[in-house]
């Protein structure tokens, strides 16, 4: 069906398109023929909107062994075949130009490889990854519109997807940057396996980074509209006349009923902001409803719980309401949802994940009464990660404890084999505490935050806004996202000794999570001690 849909929305759409993709246009057509030449079959497609004699015109001077030749190839023979003309596109563009006949070649080797695909589909990753490939390497050039928009049509018929010519195959372990521990694990190793999102580079995600809008909407329509998201990405080829690479994304937009100009603006102005939280839910709730999800709200629920909630008018609030109701997005803590707050990649990740899987999303209880702060603290609280605590109004970490996760995911604090609060549990309960003079625990008590590193690596700065409360430091192991004081962290490192083996490569975490190997100075550092990794701000 793809297949066929695909032929059929480039058949009407030819008298739109530029000259420039009417030749590869007229490549997949005759293409589909030869591939029903050489199945002896004639597909629906064809006999519902072509003209098969007039195609065969086209085809008249291709020999139809030289088609079955082109076409019947192996996976790994087209990948050989597109790889070989990769590399001459890239030794030709280190001489300043790149021929013609090698776009157009490269063109032909990618519908050949589709061809192959779609009779082996064991080895979809590495079409994947030979498709971004291609993509980069043509990237920029003047004459690549015939190979980049046979990449988006190929990618369409296969089902495959991406996000931008920038990001590269990969898998989760290939990203330096991406803890195991983090929240947002889960959810970026589903969206890279999924094919939604990738790296910045091979070996960085850059989850802190932050999405423009249309790189958010392009990705919500390429979960949920792939196949339609790759006939217009077709019909707007990048690079052809004012088209860029995110038009027919943008187009599909506004086609579905996600976005709309007098909200959004043009793609121009979609590209050229960072996408806001508030903003980030519209688009997937928007999404949703184009899909034909039936969306709900808890608006007097939300209301009473979220503090914030006015910062959004109109349609944004409306979307806020339903995206929390449905745990599309969590708060940023108890009572806040920080609408204006700049998205980042991780945040696009996780909304993204719950989009596409409802059974992952974090259904809130809106009918659970809203805790008060310093309403009862020697009862058990409730701590968000990343959110200030201030003593009078809460309190250091107990046993007994609930901490929430960014992702939702609730855990609940309790004493390790060594007797440290949250020991193995992966969570930095205290880190962000904010304590007064002559409260907590002792007389010395100043602001404990994040430190600042100094000028110098491994030298920190004296000024820093955090301070040591009651003279000891609250420090993360950055490989585990664990928080302990420092006192308690010397219980910790005295029960794992550091290990006898030597390690075997720089940043190698020991088996109990506490000593990382530096292959610089050929020792074993206190992964909380790290200084070219710790956790500051």
């Amino acid at each position: 069906m793809k297949y066929q849909e695909i032929c059929m929305e480039q058949t009407h759409s030819r008298s739109k398109c530029k000259r420039e993709f009417k030749g590869v246009l007229n490549k997949v057509l005759v293409s589909g023929l030869a591939l029903a030449m050489v199945m002896g079959s004639s597909t629906t497609a064809f006999a519902a909107g072509l003209n098969i004699k007039d195609l065969a015109h086209e085809a008249a001077n291709k020999d139809t062994n030289q088609i079955t030749s082109e076409y019947g190839v192996s996976v790994d023979s087209a990948i050989s075949q597109i790889r070989n003309t990769i590399n001459s596109i890239n030794q030709m563009k280190a001489n300043g130009s790149v021929s013609d006949s090698y776009i157009k070649n490269l063109a032909s080797q990618i519908y050949a490889l589709e061809t192959a695909a779609t009779s082996d589909s064991s080895k979809m990753s590495d079409v994947t990854s030979v498709l971004n490939e291609a993509e980069s390497a043509v990237k920029g050039l003047s004459n690549a519109s015939e190979a980049e928009t046979a990449i988006k049509i190929v990618r369409g018929m296969l089902g495959l997807t991406n996000v931008s010519v920038q990001n590269k195959s990969a898998t989760i372990t290939d990203f330096t940057d991406i803890p195991a521990n983090a929240w947002y694990y889960d959810s970026v190793a589903r969206m890279v396996q999924d094919g939604l999102f990738a790296g910045t580079t091979k070996t960085t995600f850059s989850p802190d980074d932050n999405m423009s809008e249309v790189q958010f909407l392009t990705v919500v329509l390429r979960k949920a509209f792939s196949t339609e998201l790759a006939q217009y990405e077709a019909q707007y080829p990048a690079g052809v006349g004012t088209n860029e690479w995110y038009t027919g994304a943008y187009n599909l937009g506004l086609a579905k009923g996600i976005i709309s100009q007098s909200v959004y603006g043009s793609g121009a102005d979609m590209n050229a902001r960072d996408i806001t939280r508030e903003r980030m839910t519209d688009i997937a709730i928007k999404g949703l409803e184009a899909m034909g999800e039936q969306t709900y709200s808890n608006a007097a629920g939300v209301s009473a719980r979220v503090t914030d909630l006015n910062d959004c008018k109109g349609e944004m609030r409306d979307s806020m309401i339903k995206a929390y109701t449905m745990g599309i997005i969590a708060g940023t803590s108890d009572t806040t949802v920080s609408p204006k707050d700049t998205a980042t990649r991780a945040q696009g990740a996780t909304v993204l994940y719950r989009f596409a899987y409802p059974e992952e999303r974090s259904i809130p209880d809106l009918n659970a009464p809203v805790e008060k702060p310093g309403s009862n603290l020697s009862q058990p609280i409730t701590i968000y990660e990343g959110q200030t605590r201030t003593a009078g109004e809460s309190r250091l970490a107990r046993e007994g404890d609930v901490f929430v996760k960014a992702d939702g995911t609730k855990i609940v604090l309790k004493k390790g084999p060594n007797g440290v609060l949250g020991e193995g549990q992966g969570v930095a309960p205290d880190l962000g505490f904010k304590a007064t003079p002559n409260g907590g625990r002792g007389n010395e008590v100043i602001n404990q935050e994040r430190f600042s590193p100094g000028p110098v690596l491994g030298e920190y700065d004296t000024n820093s806004v955090g301070k040591p409360y009651n003279n000891d430091d609250y420090k993360v192991n950055p490989w585990t996202g664990e928080g302990h004081w420092g006192t308690e962290w010397t219980v910790i490192i005295k029960a794992n000794p550091m290990p006898a083996e030597v390690g075997t490569h720089d940043g190698q975490l020991s088996s109990n999570g506490v000593w990382v190997w530096d292959a610089y100075t050929n020792i074993w550092e206190v992964c909380c001690n790290y200084p070219s990794t710790d956790i500051f701000n």
